[in-house]
């Protein structure tokens, strides 16, 4: 490669909320949608506290589920994630504008959110490894060639407390996102 590039949003003595946390099951979307909340907690909780609805998380997980019409055996549709994330935040008292996108130009559009400093609501189908699966992306390898490019997605994964796990953006399957501008 000629060139890389490394950008994270959080450090490891960030602790994500891991599906168990809170239930069993396909949970997999609102539990990424707590670990986005999370995230903004973390980085400024005088503006972003309300976010931990009714100071609970297991609390914001159940909403979340409400609103996103969560299954746990088939999980959450897609089409649900970003209303359910604009509906949320509304009731705590904050904007944001939240938008499903279809694809990642291989992980490109998940670049140019976390060099927005947004992470972002990422689902993933067909995964190897996740097989259909919601996460939290918080930052990015990236690995510039004479031809293409690698991309490589810092994921808060709902099995570990802390986002020390990658998915390649060329991988087998597909990947859809939901933009949280907060």
């Amino acid at each position: 490669y000629n060139l890389s590039r490394f950008r994270s949003l959080c450090n490891n003595s960030l602790l994500f909320k891991v599906m168990s946390d809170f239930s069993s099951g396909a949970v997999c979307a609102p539990t990424a949608a707590v670990n986005l909340c999370l995230y903004w907690v973390n980085e400024d909780e005088d503006s972003y506290g309300n976010l931990k609805f009714n100071d609970s998380w297991d609390d914001s997980f159940s909403y979340f589920y409400y609103l996103m019409d969560t299954d746990d055996i088939n999980g959450t549709s897609e089409n649900k994630i970003a209303g359910a994330y604009q509906e949320y935040f509304m009731r705590v008292g904050l904007n944001c504008n939240a938008n499903l996108h279809y694809h990642t130009n291989n992980g490109q559009d998940i670049v140019n959110e976390i060099n927005n400093d947004r992470p972002v609501h990422l689902m993933l189908y067909d995964h190897y490894r996740y097989g259909n699966h919601s996460v939290l992306a918080v930052g990015y390898y990236k690995f510039e060639y004479d031809n293409y490019d690698s991309i490589y997605i810092e994921i808060a994964d709902g099995w570990s407390h802390t986002a020390n796990r990658y998915v390649w953006g060329m991988c087998y399957g597909s990947w859809d996102y939901v933009s949280v501008e907060v």
